[in-house]
Parts: C-alpha cells; sequence; structure tokens
C-alpha cells in the first residue's frame, strides 16, 4: 500500500462526509429500554465525493490517477476543507504520550485568550506508525500565548509524538477507494464525469 499523490487539488463540486463509530445496539423486548454498546475497532471517516464534470483533457488526467489507485488498494489525501482555514502556523503536540480526545499543543502565534480555530474545524496529526489521523474539533481553550488545548472526535488512534505536525491549514483525510474499480461516464462532448466513494484507511 503507498500514498499516491493526485496530479492537484481534486476538483469537488459537493461533498458528503461520514464518521461512524462501530456499534452494537440492543432493544429489551420486555422494556423497550435500549442500549448502545462500543464494538472494539477506531472510528472512521467515509466521505462521497461529486466531481464536477470535466472536459477530455482533464478527464483522461483524472482517470489516470484513479487507475493508478488500483482499486481500494493504495491511498490518496483527500482534503477535509476547499479552502485555507487559517493563516496561522500549524502548531505541534506539546508533550509525549497523550491519549483519549484531547491534546496539549504549542507553536501557536495567536494571543493568549484568542482560540485560533473554532469548533467544527478540521485538523490532521501525524501519528509514530508514519499514518495520519483526521480530527474534528469540539472545543479550544487557549491556555497562554501561544497554547491550547484541543478536543476533538474521533479519539486518537495512537499516541502522537512530542512536536508532531498538526496540520490546521489544510486538514485532509488519507483515503482509499471502497470499491475494487474506479468508473467514469462520458457525454457525446466528451466530459468526464467521476463518482467517488472513500475511506480513511490506515
Amino acid at each position: 500500500m503507498a500514498i499516491i499523490n493526485p496530479p492537484k487539488d481534486i476538483p469537488i463540486r459537493e461533498d458528503s462526509w461520514r464518521l461512524t463509530t462501530p456499534s452494537e445496539e440492543v432493544v429489551s423486548g420486555w422494556t423497550g429500554k435500549r442500549q448502545v454498546l462500543i464494538i472494539p475497532g477506531p472510528p472512521r471517516w467515509s466521505a462521497t465525493i461529486e466531481i464536477p464534470p470535466r472536459n477530455q483533457v482533464e478527464g483522461s488526467l483524472w482517470r489516470a490517477f484513479f487507475a493508478s489507485l488500483k482499486g481500494r488498494v493504495h491511498q490518496f489525501q483527500l482534503k477535509a476543507e476547499a479552502f485555507q482555514q487559517t493563516a496561522i502556523p500549524n502548531p505541534l503536540v506539546n508533550g509525549a504520550g497523550q491519549v483519549g480526545s484531547s491534546l496539549n499543543i504549542d507553536g501557536l502565534t495567536n494571543t493568549a485568550g484568542t482560540k485560533f480555530l473554532l469548533p467544527g474545524a478540521f485538523a490532521t496529526i501525524s501519528l509514530p506508525s508514519g499514518g495520519k489521523q483526521l480530527l474534528m474539533l469540539t472545543n479550544v481553550t487557549n491556555t497562554t500565548a501561544g497554547a491550547s488545548t484541543i478536543s476533538f472526535e474521533p479519539q486518537l488512534r495512537e499516541s502522537p509524538a512530542d512536536n508532531a505536525l498538526l496540520e490546521v491549514q489544510n486538514p485532509y483525510a488519507l483515503v482509499s477507494l471502497t470499491k475494487d474499480y474506479f468508473e467514469f461516464s462520458r457525454d457525446l462532448m466528451l466530459n468526464h464525469k467521476i463518482p467517488l466513494d472513500v475511506v480513511e484507511t490506515w
């Protein structure tokens, strides 16, 4: 499995993201009460992407790229936001051994009491295995100038190293296609339409 770089940013007209947490619901036949059990296994992102029709030249470029993924085999970066989220430099993890759904970070240029991102923003964290994980912030607390504590979902798959990079300017998910094939269609003018379903992989 390798990371294949797209020739340029993937053109997106519309995207639909899902965060799936493995779980099982049990409903009592006597009382009607329900209990939801979390099944072992980390949550993961998936997405459906609508790419605007591409002309023959661009369509050929993109079909070559998606063919190089070999179905579900290889990975590529898919941006979580179409535009840069912030101009503040990407911060770093402040301290090793952090787990769960929060991180202390530093290296920010904002002043104390000023949040550099709002809840709902995305971030990509570098992990010791060499993998990446897409996070969605649920809270941002500034502690001192240049430092902050962030909360997010889903929780970390691994404990990131001290000074690991947190990509907040242009966050992305590392994804693969969900099928063993890719497909495209063309109209009489040879404009290409390429449906795209992906899932976060590691």
